[in-house]
């Protein structure tokens, strides 16, 4: 965990992930990282942010998917990294009404 003093620091890349900022988010933790490189939670970070980096390019591509109307495809970018929050992009998409 992060030393007292070191918290704020974080606050800003952690409210960006809680807004689904994920850019804003990965840059946060990487000038933390940049700033504390010894830090106690500085291999959970890294991880995070290798989370964080493959999420956004995954709505990159849905959202792409989404702007052609390729809504399988866009299904399927979901589905295929089912072990992250990829479930946003259907709050996110433009699905049409049945």
């Amino acid at each position: 965990a992060a030393a007292p003093q070191e918290v704020p620091l974080l606050e800003p890349a952690r409210a960006a992930e809680a807004e689904e900022n994920y850019g804003e988010a990965v840059r946060g933790y990487e000038t933390y990282l940049a700033a504390n490189p010894q830090a106690a939670d500085a291999a959970a970070l890294r991880a995070r942010i290798e989370t964080l980096k493959r999420v956004q390019g995954l709505l990159t591509v849905a959202e792409l998917e989404l702007s052609r109307d390729d809504f399988s495809a866009a299904a399927r970018t979901s589905a295929a990294n089912s072990s992250t929050s990829c479930t946003i992009i259907v709050r996110r998409s433009r699905l049409p009404a049945s």
